[in-house]
């Protein structure tokens, strides 16, 4: 179920940690998350997640949970909030075992589209399979959206860079 949600969702590592079940609006497949800088965003999660989490709810959690109700959705072997260094250790586990292929997603904004270029060594050190860029829409503020000369400087000097060392490294 936690991989489900973090492929579906793209959580955040405190994001999911912190989910709890009343953020999670199964009807309308959706979950509201505590982001970044304590701001709240709705995120949409798939029914194939959905149906993990449900039979994550039903079948395991009630047997992990041993002491009071916490709220949170995903609950450690012992009944409490997992750890950020659990849940890294847990999908590097699987991740090991081949049975899950990581892929890095980064959003590119105005903000961080130049310092990219270092992004392939860091999906190598993580044992990443992929990297998708993500670039930024209009609707997400005029600050961060980017900019015909953006695009063309990016698609000019700093995506080529990216893709000689991403295939470099075998990504």
């Amino acid at each position: 179920a936690i991989l489900e949600l973090l492929y579906a969702t793209g959580l955040r590592n405190e994001e999911l940690r912190n989910l709890k079940l009343n953020d999670v609006d199964r009807e309308g497949c959706q979950a509201r998350v505590m982001g970044k800088g304590s701001k709240e965003r709705v995120v949409p999660v798939g029914r194939i997640a959905l149906n993990w989490i449900m039979l994550y709810l039903e079948t395991a959690r009630p047997v992990l949970l041993l002491g009071p109700e916490n709220g949170l959705v995903f609950v450690s072997c012992h009944g409490r909030k997992i750890t950020g260094d659990n849940l890294i250790i847990l999908v590097r586990k699987y991740a090991r075992k081949g049975k899950l292929t990581i892929r890095i997603n980064t959003v590119v904004s105005r903000e961080n589209f130049d310092t990219l270029a270092t992004l392939p060594d860091v999906a190598n050190e993580l044992g990443a399979d992929g990297i998708n860029l993500i670039p930024v829409d209009d609707h997400c503020g005029e600050h961060l959206s980017l900019r015909k000369k953006d695009i063309a400087f990016f698609n000019e000097n700093i995506a080529p860079r990216i893709a000689e060392r991403a295939l470099e490294l075998g990504l």
